[in-house]
């Protein structure tokens, strides 16, 4: 991989995302700082502070750029003639912790505190769900854009856009923590705070409920591959891929890549690809040719944990922010046979 465009924000990188066409980057730091940087340049060409009391979640759609914070808003900005906020929405009481638009770019959906909420491109309310029991901490998109998975406490919530009450209770006797739909909407894995991954096939059949234990931490870092057969997982420096084709992972030995020194952070594959790219709180980047592979093909190291990592649309680029404020702009190349060193 080869770098791009590199720059300084001015805080903890907190959020990175594309435009569709993959010519730009957008960035949110934790004081809530957006900026928007050609791939060509590298340099930022927009800036604008978006929430005062810090920023936490950032998203690129056809409409425009999402971003929410501690304040309980959320803006939508134009990327084309400068950044324009285009609308401003009350998501609801307590920070916004997720706001996301569907893979169609058509809605959006909002989580604060207990509350789910479905907004159309112009940030008209479409539909509230009912009040979640407890603090929504994991939200996954149904690929098809007809549902979301809400983790609380007590296990993941499935809802049709549109009804009111869950189609599907996947019960968990803990919190979930963070939750993935495989992109073909067969499977969901979610972690706990109680160090453990659960899987569910849908539609789910009682007692068919899988449960990976012994990580070393709590797993935050949870990526499915775009074919679906692939789970990489974090919760240690180790990276481990649990394959779910055929009757797996049940009784199934995972797979595990070695390189980091320190706790996984971000684990994300290329979008319709086989690489996979990981950081750590050792500040190291890594990505991984495939996942069977016995080294990375390419590495970086940078002076601060790697903080955010998202690949382009086209999987071509790849964004890593980091805790000091650093972000780099990597582009594949045919041969991932390099290495860099930074701070």
């Amino acid at each position: 991989m080869e770098r791009i465009a590199s720059y300084q924000t001015d805080d903890q990188v907190v959020g990175l995302s594309w435009s569709l066409d993959c010519s730009r980057c957008a960035c949110l730091s934790a004081s809530g700082l957006l900026s928007v940087v050609p791939i060509d340049s590298g340099v930022p060409t927009l800036t604008v502070t978006t929430d005062p009391a810090g920023g936490l979640t950032l998203d690129w759609g056809k409409r425009g750029i999402l971003t929410g914070g501690q304040s309980g808003f959320v803006h939508c900005w134009n990327p084309v003639d400068g950044l324009e906020e285009l609308f401003q929405i009350d998501a609801g009481r307590g920070w916004v912790q997720q706001a996301r638009w569907t893979t169609d770019n058509n809605r959006f959906v909002t989580a604060t505190g207990k509350t789910l909420r479905l907004w159309s491109q112009d940030g008209e309310l479409i539909q509230g769900v009912e009040e979640q029991p407890s603090t929504i901490a994991a939200v996954s998109l149904r690929p098809d854009n007809r549902a979301v998975g809400l983790g609380i406490y007590g296990g993941v919530r499935l809802y049709r856009f549109g009804e009111q009450s869950p189609y599907e209770n996947l019960s968990w006797k803990g919190s979930i923590i963070h939750s993935a739909w495989s992109p073909n909407a067969r499977f969901i894995a979610a972690s706990s705070q109680e160090r453990t991954i659960n899987f569910w096939r849908l539609p789910f059949r009682p007692g068919k409920q899988l449960t990976m234990s012994g990580y070393a931490t709590k797993v935050r870092e949870l990526a499915w591959d775009s074919t679906s057969r692939y789970l990489a997982s974090g919760g240690s420096e180790l990276i481990t891929i649990w394959d779910v084709s055929g009757k797996g992972p049940a009784g199934t030995k995972p797979i595990r890549l070695k390189f980091h020194k320190d706790r996984l952070t971000n684990l994300e594959f290329q979008p319709n690809g086989a690489r996979l790219a990981s950081g750590a709180k050792d500040g190291r980047l890594a990505v991984w040719d495939s996942v069977r592979a016995s080294k990375p093909d390419f590495f970086a190291e940078f002076g601060s944990p790697v903080s955010f990592l998202k690949w382009s649309p086209c999987g071509k680029q790849l964004a890593v922010g980091t805790g000091d404020g650093s972000v780099e702009l990597l582009t594949t190349s045919e041969k991932l046979q390099h290495a860099m060193t930074r701070g």
